[in-house]
């Protein structure tokens, strides 16, 4: 799953070959430059309505792509 997450992130705006550093680019290239990763993280989520934990917010990410 890692290799299709940063393939996913380097498809749309990360450059790094790093799991963290792309996610940072990723986030940092939709708008969320602020934090840490999980408040980034959080930050998106909310952006597009999700509430609850991170964790629960990235299932439903994940479910509705």
């Amino acid at each position: 799953i890692n290799d299709m997450l940063l393939a996913y992130w380097k498809d749309n705006g990360a450059t790094s070959s790093s799991f963290q550093d792309a996610q940072k680019e990723y986030l940092t290239s939709l708008g969320f430059t602020e934090g840490t990763l999980n408040d980034r993280w959080k930050a998106f989520y909310v952006s597009l309505g999700y509430s609850g934990s991170i964790d629960d917010m990235e299932d439903a990410y994940w479910w509705e792509l």
